[in-house]
């Protein structure tokens, strides 16, 4: 029998030993699974120290009220994942955000007004003190503008916002953890995700296909038929039973 954890570890509470924001203006920027980006990324700056990544994820709230009950039901949608970081540098890159129609001809830069916002790939970078580093990438470019530009004699910071976007399967974000110990990558053991042929099947209890249909990598059986698949959720005694699709 597997023992429940009931203990706290403080070993989950990390300070943060660096962090970076990069963002590109290609349309498909990679990033390699051990932390590997090319020249499409460009470092937005040096972070206001002890300032946050911020990240902002909304959600919009309705109710329905039933005379002498009060709120009887909620309903809720999806809204804005907005994000903010500080730049204390000035540079390309921030420019570019601050004024995206902007050109520079024979030296001069002519700075220009309009509707158009900067459109930017996202990539936060957390580097905690144990070694481990999380990567978060978007998935849909982000809009990103600079509202406050004014400044004083003294370095001043720089917010720009983000509004992040979802794709057409309203993913946002892309997110990776690995670890550096004395210079050297370490593998992070992946403790809850296998291939499907590892999941343990056992007898009279069924299996579920998570999405209610077959995974899109799956082929068709030989006869051009979809598989079928058995669901717990249509049978709550635990009995076997097959559902065909």
């Amino acid at each position: 029998m597997t023992e429940t954890n009931f203990l706290r570890d403080p070993a989950g509470v990390q300070p943060l030993e660096d962090q970076l924001v990069f963002v590109s203006r290609a349309d498909d920027p990679k990033v390699g699974y051990k932390g590997l980006i090319g020249p499409d990324w460009e470092v937005i700056g040096i972070l206001n120290d002890d300032s946050e990544v911020g990240l902002t994820r909304t959600i919009d709230e309705s109710t329905a009220a039933g005379t002498g009950f009060g709120v009887i039901s909620y309903q809720y949608k999806a809204g804005a994942v907005t994000g903010q970081v500080e730049v204390l540098d000035e540079n390309e890159v921030l420019d570019y955000i601050k004024w995206p129609e902007s050109e520079v001809k024979d030296g001069t830069r002519i700075v220009v007004n309009s509707n158009k916002v900067a459109m930017l790939h996202v990539l936060t970078v957390n580097v905690n003190q144990d070694g481990t580093v999380s990567l978060r990438a978007t998935r849909e470019k982000a809009t990103a503008r600079v509202d406050e530009q004014g400044r004083g004699s003294a370095p001043k910071a720089t917010t720009v916002t983000f509004g992040y976007r979802p794709d057409k399967q309203r993913a946002v974000f892309e997110e990776r953890r690995f670890k550096i110990e004395e210079g050297k990558l370490v593998e992070l053991d992946v403790r809850r995700f296998v291939k499907d042929a590892d999941i343990t099947k056992t007898a009279g209890k069924d299996t579920y296909q998570l999405g209610e249909g077959k995974p899109a990598d799956e082929t068709a059986t030989p006869s051009g038929e979809a598989g079928s698949r058995t669901s717990v959720a249509s049978n709550p005694s635990g009995a076997s039973g097959t559902e065909s699709h």
